[in-house]
């Protein structure tokens, strides 16, 4: 820092320049004074900070679950509308009837049911009066 001093000699203004060394910190960084508002201050955008990251985190998680929960109302709605159909056709006496002949081996009187075997299968033989054996 400089500082100037003045005289003056009639006319003539002597200027004179002295420096003045001042004391400076062994380090190159600026000292923070941690003053009560500055440190209020600070601690206050730190809590903020770490609510907004929390609050951030919780909603990211929900949407999640909400998500995961559509996909699960979808699915058990398209399950639904299948059931619905399945009814529909099981009230229907054709496809009772069907199912019967497919899955029982049902028949009306009259008719003859043909099994046809795989190779390697054993299939039981129960013997009636009214059984026909051919080869």
């Amino acid at each position: 820092m400089l500082n100037r001093a003045y005289k003056t000699y009639g006319n003539v203004i002597e200027l004179e320049y002295a420096t003045i060394s001042s004391k400076k910190s062994k380090s190159s960084k600026p000292k923070i004074r941690w003053n009560g508002r500055r440190l209020i201050c600070t601690l206050l955008i730190v809590y903020v900070a770490a609510n907004f990251g929390y609050w951030h985190y919780k909603i990211n998680k929900v949407n999640a679950q909400i998500e995961s929960l559509e996909l699960k109302k979808m699915a058990l709605q398209l399950e639904k509308n299948q059931l619905e159909k399945q009814k529909e056709l099981v009230q229907d006496e054709k496809y009772v009837e069907k199912l019967a002949r497919e899955n029982l081996g049902l028949v009306k009187p009259g008719e003859k049911l043909i099994l046809l075997a795989e190779p390697g299968e054993v299939m039981p033989l129960e013997m009636d009066e009214n059984t026909e054996i051919y080869d």
